[in-house]
């Protein structure tokens, strides 16, 4: 490319990568062999000396191992390769979900089933993977065009303009899908970015019917009356839709006597601190747990709480702080023993009398 000849070319890495400081390292600088094709390439060749080590290898040449410069032979090009490497400028990030990287100009990005009867929404993140902050320029920050098959709209834009390195921002995207096809929509940010200014990419999506998500009760568990409550799962759950971790869970039916506290979705499995309060009546209590999707179905499934005051480890309210239940055990075989002693110490006795 004739065009070229006597500019200065910038190229930018696709993924960033760190050098900590003082640290020496070397880029290599690979151009094919294009001599049958009647040209040659060379790079920022001048008549000035080396600042530091460059090293040249080519085969076609029979340079087999890299030569510094400065040794090859005068019947070869008295070439000096110019190459600054700069850092630290800002670089885009965006990520959907949370820690998964689309790369500028992707267009193979897929967000999943996309429901035909509701939105659904999906949240993006904008990261900064350089060491400078990060400027969003366009108004609006984040715009959606192209959209095939669906609706798309920017529920909530990013809450600032300014992405530094360890605070990112997020935007998100009511999606609903026109039909039972394939779907896709593009993105475009604008930013201070040295490398990639213009962050676009194209989303892609299957349609969907919305089908309910689905609950499925954990195995039953113990409690004993004014025992302190215990983290326990008490469910799974899951979508064909939504993310299984951003699956609402609430407790509908709670019996007088349970407390259910706490609930919590991580990745699909609910956990919670469930307790039963001091007289609650020995007996299996039924819980019910709602599931629902950004579609607004919802499913449930009935959770069982065993309550016992004998249970293991349990102490009665009976006064005198003595155990209950098989703690008693040893008590008996005491008195049994010191029975036995007495009644042998008796015999003896009469033995010798």
């Amino acid at each position: 490319n004739t065009s070229w000849d006597g500019t200065v070319q910038t190229y930018c890495l696709l993924t960033p990568i760190f050098v900590q400081m003082d640290t020496v390292f070397a880029i290599e600088l690979f151009t094919p062999d294009n001599r049958g094709n009647g040209g040659s390439f060379f790079i920022g060749s001048n008549d000035q000396g080396q600042s530091s080590p460059s090293y040249l290898s080519s085969l076609p040449c029979l340079i087999n191992d890299p030569l510094d410069i400065s040794q090859v032979p005068l019947s070869r090009p008295d070439m000096h390769m110019i190459l600054d490497v700069i850092g630290a400028g800002p670089s885009i990030d965006v990520q959907q979900p949370a820690a998964t990287s689309i790369p500028n100009g992707s267009t193979t990005h897929d967000i999943g089933n996309v429901s035909t009867g509701t939105l659904m929404q999906f949240t993006f993140t904008i990261a900064n993977r350089g060491w400078v902050n990060m400027n969003l320029l366009g108004t609006p920050m984040v715009t959606v065009s192209g959209e095939s098959n669906c609706t798309v709209t920017v529920l909530g834009q990013p809450s600032g303009a300014l992405v530094t390195r360890t605070s990112p921002e997020t935007f998100v995207l009511n999606v609903l899908a026109g039909g039972l096809v394939a779907l896709s929509f593009d993105i475009t940010i604008l930013t201070d970015d040295t490398c990639y200014p213009t962050f676009t990419a194209t989303i892609n999506g299957t349609g969907a019917a919305n089908i309910a998500p689905t609950i499925t009760a954990a195995s039953a568990i113990s409690r004993q009356p004014g025992g302190a409550a215990g983290n326990s799962n008490v469910a799974t759950v899951s979508d064909f839709e939504d993310v299984d971790g951003t699956l609402a869970v609430v407790t509908t039916v709670v019996p007088l006597g349970i407390s259910v506290t706490l609930i919590v979705n991580t990745a699909g499995v609910i956990t919670a601190d469930v307790s039963a309060a001091a007289g609650t009546t020995d007996g299996a209590y039924l819980v019910t747990f709602q599931v629902t999707d950004s579609g607004v179905l919802s499913s449930t499934a009935v959770f069982t709480v065993n309550v016992s005051s004998s249970g293991s480890g349990a102490t009665s309210g009976n006064g005198g702080g003595c155990s209950s239940g098989t703690g008693a055990l040893p008590w008996a075989l005491l008195f049994a023993v010191l029975s036995l002693l007495g009644l042998a110490l008796r015999l003896r006795a009469g033995r010798e009398a």
